[in-house]
């Protein structure tokens, strides 16, 4: 198992993400979302081979799909 952390700009970005969806497709559908990213991140969390390069993206990044898009990672050793 890995440990997840968000940084601050990931929570502001969740908070925009909210706010959008709220306005454009309603209360239900925006937690809906939400739960389906904490839903990913709990199952990165558990399996982190989910994650995937993109070489031709980023060489430093790691992603993982949720819905149309994608969460970001990066492996940090402790």
């Amino acid at each position: 198992m890995i440990k997840i952390e968000l940084t601050h700009r990931a929570m502001l970005d969740l908070n925009e993400i909210n706010e959008y969806s709220i306005k454009k497709f309603g209360q239900k559908t925006a937690g809906q979302y939400l739960d389906d990213i904490e839903a990913a991140l709990l199952l990165i969390q558990e399996q982190s081979k989910l994650l995937v390069s993109k070489n031709d993206i980023s060489k430093f990044f790691q992603f993982h799909p949720v819905r149309n898009h994608y969460l970001i990672c990066t492996r940090v050793k402790i």
